[in-house]
């Protein structure tokens, strides 16, 4: 009876081994902690509880789902929100995930002696008030594996609006996003580390379509993945929302708060002040000093010409609050000109303006002002011209120029300078305080005619926004 029970235990010890053996020689190694959450439900509740503490939780109440089956392990913590839609958006996500994690697991037996361990937790925040945005952390490890694959999917809700914000309703452009995307990956990765050649080749919705909205940037999650020929993870790329403001589209309700808008007084009296010719290198630059020092707007007639080597100063233009117009591109005066020489004068300049900027150019000041019904008939913006020309390119004079403007300015006034003349800088240092201080408010050319509720239509001049 002895030797028959010593036999039973040799057979059974010997078996063990031949398993320990073979699941060693496949990566299962039961001193890690993935082996330990596979073989014991308790270190994996605890372990998981432990890792939950770090995630951002600013929106809605965290619930969780813990499944422990013989080929499957996962836990799932999602937010709960009083919004009915939302609980069914996030519902849908998460069944999403667990089936695809079910169709990878669909290729391994039933009796397979490891688990397969989906994990998911999420990060939300409240900004802006409105606004809820979540980003699920999906890990995936498969069977006799230790590193999980991972990847992010987010989601922004309009609690106000009651809809869902994706990439292609929140933002009109996004070439400022992709661009500092493709400068954060190329800083820190060879060239023959990505799945595509050229960076532009990227589909955009890898590059964007994970967003949340944070107090003081906007952060964009990018799968490794999907970049990277080896890559596992994910990275996350910020913008302060000054920079991307020109991207929100803002024929979109939910973006209007990330779009800045002054408060103006419409019983002050206001004023446009313009700029032709620029940019200027020096001068321009000089002259958003002086406009940023005394919080004042202008608006920026560009010469495409001059613009396509100053791409920096158009952004900062854009940034600061400023608006920029079309000059053309090569200052000929379009009244001399044929339908077609007009028009690629005028899209010229548009489409290089945009294509930095991300912004639709809306105004065009004929050069000269010359304008005659052709130029009306062929143009698609509102011409602007001018009620007060302070000549500065003729007297290069500080003090006159300082002159014109003081002695002759009203309410409602577009008042013409020239950014490429260093007197005309000058004198400004002077005038736009001294305008601040008589109690004007400097502004741009459509904030000067919404303000005094003036329609810019196209097919139109205008030479001032005086209701009087």
């Amino acid at each position: 009876m002895r030797k028959r029970l010593h036999i039973i235990l040799f057979l059974v010890v010997s078996l063990i081994m031949v398993f320990a053996i073979t699941v060693f020689a496949q990566g299962f190694k039961l001193n890690s902690i993935i082996d330990l959450i596979r073989e014991d439900k308790s270190v994996y509740i605890e372990t998981l509880e432990e890792e939950t503490k770090d995630y951002i939780k600013e929106a809605g109440r965290t619930e969780s789902m813990n499944v422990y089956e013989d080929i499957s392990v996962y836990t799932i913590y999602y937010p709960v929100f009083e919004n009915a839609q939302m609980n069914e958006d996030i519902k849908e996500i998460i069944n999403g995930a667990i089936s695809e994690f079910n169709d990878k697991l669909s290729q391994y037996s039933k009796f397979t002696p490891s688990r397969g361990v989906l994990y998911i937790n999420y990060e939300s925040f409240n900004y802006p008030e409105d606004i809820v945005s979540v980003i699920f952390d999906i890990k995936y490890t498969p069977p006799f594996e230790e590193t999980a694959e991972t990847y992010l999917l987010n989601y922004v809700f309009n609690t106000k609006t009651n809809e869902t914000m994706t990439s292609e309703t929140t933002f009109k452009n996004t070439d400022i996003i992709t661009e500092g995307i493709r400068d954060y990956f190329e800083t820190r990765y060879p060239k023959e580390s990505f799945i595509y050649e050229d960076f532009s080749n990227i589909p955009k919705d890898k590059l964007v379509s994970n967003f949340v909205f944070k107090k003081d940037n906007a952060v964009f999650y990018i799968n490794k993945k999907d970049i990277l020929k080896e890559g596992n993870g994910y990275v996350s790329v910020s913008f302060d929302y000054n920079s991307i403001e020109s991207c929100f589209n803002e024929k979109n309700e939910s973006t209007k708060p990330f779009i800045k808008r002054r408060t103006l007084d419409p019983n002050l009296p206001t004023i446009a002040l313009t700029f032709d010719d620029g940019p200027h290198r020096v001068n321009t630059n000089r002259l958003l000093d002086i406009l940023s020092e005394n919080n004042a707007k202008a608006t920026f007639f560009v010469l495409g010409s001059r613009a396509i080597y100053e791409p920096d100063i158009l952004m900062r233009m854009v940034n600061e609050g400023h608006q920029i117009g079309n000059h053309t591109y090569s200052h000929k005066s379009l009244s001399t000109l044929t339908i077609n020489e007009i028009d690629q004068e005028v899209s010229k300049t548009n489409d290089f303006v945009k294509s930095v900027t991300a912004k639709d150019v809306e105004l065009i000041r004929p050069p000269y002002g010359a304008v005659n019904q052709t130029v009306i008939s062929n143009t698609d913006e509102p011409l602007i011209l001018w009620s007060i020309d302070t000549l500065d390119w003729k007297s290069k004079n500080k003090d006159k120029i300082r002159e014109e403007v003081l002695t002759k300015v009203k309410d409602g006034d577009i008042i013409l300078m020239h950014d490429i003349y260093k007197s005309t800088i000058d004198a400004c240092e002077t005038i736009i305080p001294e305008l601040i201080e008589q109690g004007y408010q400097l502004v741009t050319v459509d904030e000067l005619f919404e303000l005094k509720g003036i329609d810019l239509n196209a097919n139109n001049k205008y030479y001032s926004a005086k209701t009087k």
